[in-house]
């Protein structure tokens, strides 16, 4: 198993946006994909930043997710 964490600072003029796009990976797109077992979204309280983990069965099924259109979606998005 590995975990795959990463934080987003938000924008504040985006950040409804941004989360939206976020959420959508980590609750709709990522269970999905063979190998996923759970992911958690931690919002920090004055909402600037937003902490994903992720927990795969193996790295190379974690690098698959990175050609699923969603996933392309939001790294343009978010650079």
């Amino acid at each position: 198993m590995i975990t795959f964490t990463r934080t987003f600072w938000l924008d504040t003029d985006a950040r409804s946006e941004a989360m939206a796009k976020i959420q959508r990976l980590y609750t709709e797109v990522m269970p999905l994909q063979p190998g996923y077992i759970a992911s958690n979204l931690i919002f920090a309280q004055d909402g600037n930043q937003l902490t994903a983990v992720a927990n795969w069965e193996s790295e190379e099924q974690f690098l698959a997710l990175q050609d699923t259109d969603a996933f392309r979606d939001l790294a343009r998005y978010i650079g």
